[in-house]
This record gives C-alpha cells, structure tokens and sequence, in this order.
C-alpha cells in the first residue's frame, strides 16, 4: 500500500504494510511548490506520482513525473557481518534508520547532527541522534573499501547495539 500527500508544497510518498505499518517514506519536491496528483503502481513493483512542479523545469507548473522503486533505497547502507545490525544513512535528506537483528527498527528518523566531509579518498560521513526513543552515534567512510562504526541503545529498554562494518566486507 502506498499514500502520497503534499507536505510543505513537497510530495511525500509512503509506504506500509497492509496493517498501516510504516516501511519507508521518501519526500520529493525543491524550494518552490510541487504536487503529486495522482500515484499508480507499475509492473515492476514501484510507483509513478504525477503532478507538477515550480521547482524544476519552467518554473510556471511544469508537469513532474517521479519513478519510485519498489524498495525502500538508500545512498549508504551498512551491516555488522557477525551480528547482522544494519544503518542506512541518506545524506540528502539527512536521515536515518537503525535495524537489529533482535527485532529493533527505529523507523526513519531526521539526525540531530549530520557531517559530510568530501575528500580525496571519497566521504566521511558523522551522525549523531538522540530524542526519546534511540541514541546514536555513528561514523562512515564511503570510498572504494567502505567503513562504519555504529553505538546505538534502545531508550525504552536499554539495550545496546553495536555495529562495525570493516572495509572490504559487503
């Protein structure tokens, strides 16, 4: 099941579950007004959202076209290879989502604190969180062998996770 709905002149498309269950949500849309009007799904399991756009094109209502995958993508995707905890991190949108292997998922979550130094050798990537539900605390090297180390805790339950993705490892 997916919903499309305008957000501050942007389009946010989710996806759920057939019990309402929030998997991925994904928001679209520049610094001018944008709207989706009409969402379908394709063949291949995605979604195409029509409608039009200030932000890209003309500037004066162009029509828009999105493809959405079926799957929920991220930019930087990493997993602990001895424990299976994984973190996604989407740079753009300064996001995140924490999974464990017992069952936590933190859902996507806006990071208090995002650093992306460009270098050279590729991007390092520093994330901090912390509200009522998770803390966490991250650092990532995207280049040709990439890295990360993760320290999260569950704040309902106190359970602690780690995550250390060594380079060369997929």
């Amino acid at each position: 099941m997916s919903q499309m709905c305008p957000i501050y002149a942007d389009v946010e498309q989710i996806r759920t579950d057939s019990d309402g269950n929030e998997h991925w949500n994904k928001t679209f849309g520049g610094s001018e007004w944008d709207w989706g009007r009409s969402v379908q799904q394709t063949a291949d399991g995605g979604y195409i959202i029509a409608g039009e756009t200030r932000s890209y094109g003309a500037g004066d209502y162009d029509v828009w076209l999105i493809k959405v995958g079926a799957e929920e993508v991220w930019p930087y995707s990493f997993e602990d290879p001895g424990i299976g905890t994984r973190l996604h991190i989407d740079t753009d949108n300064r996001t995140f989502r924490f999974i464990a292997p017992d069952g936590y998922n933190s859902g996507i979550v806006k990071a208090d604190c995002m650093m992306v130094v460009d270098t050279r050798s590729g991007q390092f990537i520093f994330l901090w969180h912390g509200d009522s539900e998770i803390s966490l605390f991250a650092f990532a090297v995207d280049r040709e062998e990439d890295f990360c180390m993760a320290f999260a805790r569950d704040r309902d339950t106190g359970q602690r996770y780690w995550l250390v993705d060594p380079p060369g490892i997929e």
